[in-house]
């Protein structure tokens, strides 16, 4: 964390690509305005602690830690709640979408939590950004009638099943 946050003062440090990271998740929607960094540990036979980082398009370095807490959080989780960044439901993020709503501009993001040895999850997570202090905010009511209440969707199943989660561009839907 602390060699990624040294080479992220860089200057013009948004542009570099990070290649060589392979075990690091890197997006960035298609208006640029930031790119998320996020990354899985595995901790033992049952347990995965999730790390990420999102980083402003600007001069100075801006930079949000994110604070992975799903362990602490009531099970099943927490699907109503909006989550700051230090109380964010970590995943890894393999998709994102940018989308415009009356509220303004928010970011569908697609993730994947290894969760427990025999369980796994994925994650449909919204984040925007405050518009008086620009920090993230995760979670947003936007998944419809059958959902009004839900501000993420998160699919539990078994580590020896796989479920595919992503954006259909010629359907328009997840």
């Amino acid at each position: 964390i602390t060699t990624l946050v040294r080479a992220l003062k860089v200057e013009n440090s948004f542009r570099y690509p990070f290649e060589r990271l392979r075990s690091m998740s890197i997006l960035a929607p298609p208006d640029s305005s930031f790119r998320i960094f996020t990354w899985q540990l595995f901790v033992n036979d049952s347990t995965y602690r999730h790390y990420g980082a999102i980083q402003m398009n600007n001069k100075d370095l801006k930079l949000f830690a994110l604070r992975d807490k799903s362990f602490e959080m009531d099970n099943p989780a927490p699907v109503h709640e909006v989550l700051p960044p230090d109380r964010w439901y970590g995943a890894v993020y393999y998709g994102i979408r940018e989308f415009d709503t009356r509220e303004g501009k928010k970011y569908l993001l697609l993730g994947f939590d290894a969760f427990e040895f025999y369980q796994r999850r994925k994650v449909i997570e919204v984040l925007s950004f405050d518009s008086k202090t620009g920090a993230p905010v995760f979670g947003a009511p936007v998944f419809g009638k059958e959902h009004p209440e839900d501000r993420r969707l998160i699919f539990e199943y078994s580590a020896e099943a796989s479920i595919r989660v992503n954006w259909d561009e010629q359907y328009q839907m997840i």
